[in-house]
């Protein structure tokens, strides 16, 4: 009698992991093909990111006058993107 109920709480449990894990598979492969990764791969490299270093003292100007997060191997510059983000 016991191991009937017992049977039944753990077939609940694995449905509930198998059914996470299905999920969470889904929304992985969802994001690589909506091309979740096509910019992870570029890193956080500027110029791979399609902005333009440009030096801390000089202003970010159109058609890239947002300043940037992203790295410049140069030296004392800064990095200037597009105001729609990501090109």
């Amino acid at each position: 009698m016991f191991r009937n109920k017992r049977q039944g709480v753990e077939l609940t449990v694995n449905t509930v992991i198998i059914f996470a894990l299905a999920i969470l598979i889904v929304l992985v492969l969802a994001f690589i093909i909506m091309g979740g990764f096509k910019n992870w791969s570029k890193g956080t490299d500027c110029l791979n990111q399609g902005g333009d270093c440009v030096a801390l003292k000089s202003q970010c100007q159109d058609p890239k006058p947002i300043t940037s997060v992203y790295s410049c191997e140069e030296k004392n510059t800064r990095c200037c993107v597009a105001a729609g983000g990501l090109s």
